[in-house]
């Protein structure tokens, strides 16, 4: 979860997918992402996402860092690539490593979850993982190939999606955004390369 994260996962059902969205040959590179920004966590916590993209590769690292609700720093790490389409850029995050898995769970190993992003005219990182009632529906209804877990009240605890990425990719594109993403963040510019 991308990401980009505050935090990574939350209380709102990402969708965690086997494949990416786009192949890594057909990334992109956007270094107007990369360095540190800053999202306001709640209760007057702020935690903090820093992009690095890797030397003369459209793939990066993403790190996370925040308080606790006792006060201890907890970081977490994961790996990421941009799809873009001619509608949305898109991080496929992957990889994740967490020292505290309450405060930045990573998700099953393995999977990769996407997040939508963009910029909004006050500079501001806004972006929205993908997740939610609309995808499972999907599922649900075989739009897309996977599995929803729900508990005994009905309520989401996880979407897998097992499609391939091009189908993935074309719901998603032609979903309305309301339908497809969860949890939008905003992170403000703290500084970078």
């Amino acid at each position: 979860m991308l990401l980009v994260v505050l935090p990574m996962f939350s209380a709102c059902t990402i969708a965690q997918s086997k494949n990416p969205l786009g192949p890594w040959s057909a990334a992109v590179r956007d270094e107007r992402i990369e360095g540190l920004w800053r999202g306001d966590g709640g209760n007057g916590k702020f935690q903090y996402v820093f992009f690095t993209f890797h030397e003369k590769s459209p793939d990066g690292s993403v790190m996370e860092f925040g308080k606790d609700d006792a006060g201890s720093i907890a970081t977490a790490r994961y790996d990421f690539y941009i799809t873009r389409t001619p509608k949305h850029s898109y991080l496929n995050v992957t990889n994740g490593h967490s020292d505290n898995e309450q405060l930045f769970p990573v998700g099953e190993k393995g999977t990769y979850i996407f997040a939508e992003y963009h910029f909004n005219w006050m500079g501001r990182l806004i972006y929205s993982f993908v997740g939610g009632d609309g995808v499972a529906k999907a599922v649900d209804e075989g739009k897309l190939k996977g599995k929803v877990d729900r508990d005994s009240k009905g309520a989401l605890n996880d979407i897998t999606l097992t499609d391939t990425s091009k189908h993935i990719l074309d719901f998603i594109e032609s979903s309305k955004p309301r339908d497809v993403f969860e949890l939008t963040t905003k992170l403000t510019w703290v500084g970078g390369p």
